[in-house]
């Protein structure tokens, strides 16, 4: 390895100074993988980057080195093909310390390992092609970081990092679908400009958030307390509710086994304690996880993900896909409502029934397609054929979407009784005949393959028969593909709208929140409503604050 003072080399050839400059600096590669060390997970201050040239030729180039900025500048070039292993967390990273690096031309490994159905840690998909690559917790002591680290370490281990990146392009790239991946690249830019971009956030509606839903959270504990238990408490939660004559399923944990009081579990107790808990618990959440965090800070961030086993875009840090819409009004505000556009307006749009009319191209189901094409509430038609209220037939077509057996009715539509819920479903089946077929025929053929289809063709690999019990993975077989075909509608809307200028906040399923006044027209001019091969109608909205 060649001195690190200014750079390391990894290579087959022995170390040179002039190293960096004829194989990186002077003439780059048109292909190189590149990979960033920073000082830790959590604080994500640059400490190196190194840069793969091949599955056995890396250089690595520290922060403090003189010809850092120089190598910086290699990333820049957009006749350079970057290829990343998780390009998500790597990318803004970069972009928001040197702004003019390329967001483009770019290719993504754990993306590769998402589609093709394997491991997308490096290490393990690099072990299984024959290279072995030290992991974090191998080189780095418990509570130090990475620049903490003699130079020569960090180094070594981005160099292995880089190469692995390269050995796994050179395997999968063959067999990856060239034009959807390249769909997926193009959304990296996107994605990137929400995650950094952020939104604001008002923080007088922030404070009347929290002193609200602090108060509720008080109100639910005292009550609870008065009945001698802690809400927080599952164990307690569980003796309480035992102790009232409820009948609560134990399963197994690492522990041992103890009494599970999941959600699922509370909902079907007809107990005014277990309300009381699932109340403390949601206002408990909302409060901690969607008001808290955002005390005193002048904008809320997130971060976007492409590699969700259903191809859907994700987010994390912090998740704002997960925060409820809310009725808004000053005297009972939603949390949304603490976010606000920087122009004074947002452009909400949002995609009618993504999944459902999925589920009924895929299906061919006669009576969905019928509903559909007249433009008729189907949660309604639903309701008016089995003779029960909209609102659990809404949760019941819902349940169809992860399979539609007995116990995912029961769950979904909160239905309490098996028996009733074994009804619902012969009902839905009898109603929508084919939509039941092909429910039967998914689940059978993608146990039979290991994956299922989406409609633009993307594989989507379902768990191991030693990983999930059969049951789950016959529910997600029903699920990706109406899923991950909604998702791809959501992906071409994305890039549609980025390219006609608009600037894009937030993704959250099937809709998107743009600021700024969009007029309707032009949207619908987009041609959104025809990205799919079914007609899937928009609606268009404006806020002054996110609903």
């Amino acid at each position: 390895m060649a001195s690190i003072k200014t750079f390391a080399y990894k290579g087959t050839q022995p170390g040179q100074q002039s190293f960096l400059r004829d194989k990186l600096l002077d003439n780059p590669p048109r292909l190189l993988a590149v990979d960033i060390e920073t000082r830790s997970l959590k604080d994500r201050s640059v400490v190196g980057i190194g840069f793969g040239l091949s599955p056995t030729e890396a250089i690595y180039v520290p922060v403090h080195s003189p010809a850092f900025t120089s190598a910086v500048l290699v990333l820049c070039d957009p006749g350079i093909t970057k290829v990343y292993h998780n390009a998500m967390f790597d990318i803004p990273i970069l972009f928001g310390i040197y702004n003019i690096i390329d967001t483009e031309n770019v290719l993504d490994t754990m993306l590769m390992c998402n589609m093709e159905g394997l491991p997308q840690q490096l290490g393990e998909i690099a072990l299984a092609f024959g290279m072995e690559i030290k992991k974090i917790k191998d080189i780095l002591p418990a509570r130090t970081t990475m620049d903490e680290l003699p130079d020569d370490v960090v180094a070594d281990k981005c160099c292995d990092d880089v190469m692995a990146t390269m050995l796994v392009y050179e395997k999968l790239w063959p067999h990856v679908n060239h034009a959807y991946f390249r769909r997926e690249m193009a959304l990296i830019p996107v994605l990137m400009a929400m995650s950094l971009r952020g939104i604001r956030i008002d923080q007088e509606r922030r404070q009347l958030l929290e002193d609200k839903l602090s108060l509720e959270v008080d109100f639910y504990r005292s009550l609870a307390e008065a009945e001698g238990f802690n809400p927080a408490s599952t164990q307690q939660v569980a003796y309480i509710l035992m102790q009232r004559g409820n009948h609560i399923p134990v399963q197994r944990n690492r522990k041992g086994y103890s009494a599970s009081t999941d959600e699922e579990v509370l909902k079907k107790l007809d107990d005014p304690m277990a309300a009381l808990v699932l109340n403390y618990r949601k206002t408990s959440k909302l409060l901690s996880t969607y008001v808290l965090p955002y005390k005193g800070q002048e904008r809320g961030y997130t971060r976007f993900h492409l590699n969700a086993a259903t191809g859907r875009i994700s987010s994390t840090e912090r998740n704002m896909q997960n925060i409820p819409p809310g009725p808004g009004s000053m005297d009972n505000p939603g949390v949304r409502t603490m976010f606000l556009p920087d122009s004074g307006c947002f452009t909400d749009l949002d995609f009618s029934q993504q999944e459902l009319r999925a589920l009924a191209y895929i299906s061919q189901d006669p009576v969905m397609l019928d509903i559909f094409e007249r433009g008729l509430d189907i949660h309604q038609q639903v309701a008016d054929f089995m003779g029960i209220p909209r609102r659990v037939c809404k949760n019941v077509n819902f349940a169809a979407i992860y399979g539609a057996s007995d116990e995912t009715i029961m769950e979904t539509a909160g239905i309490t009784s098996i028996g009733k819920a074994h009804e619902v479903g012969i009902m839905w089946r009898t109603m929508f005949k084919e939509a039941a077929r092909w429910i039967i025929q998914v689940q059978e053929q993608g146990i039979c393959d290991g994956y299922v289809m989406t409609l633009q063709g993307r594989k989507l690999w379902l768990p191991g028969e030693f990983v999930e019990g059969e049951s789950d993975r016959r529910r997600k077989a029903v699920n990706y593909p109406i899923q991950g075909s909604a998702a791809e509608i959501t992906k071409d809307a994305l890039l549609a709208v980025a390219r006609a200028g608009h600037e894009l906040v937030l993704q959250v399923h099937d809709e998107l929140v743009i600021d700024g006044n969009i007029a309707e027209k032009e949207l619908r001019g987009l041609g959104l409503e025809e990205l799919a091969p079914f007609k899937c109608p928009i609606s268009v909205a404006y806020y002054s604050r996110w609903q």
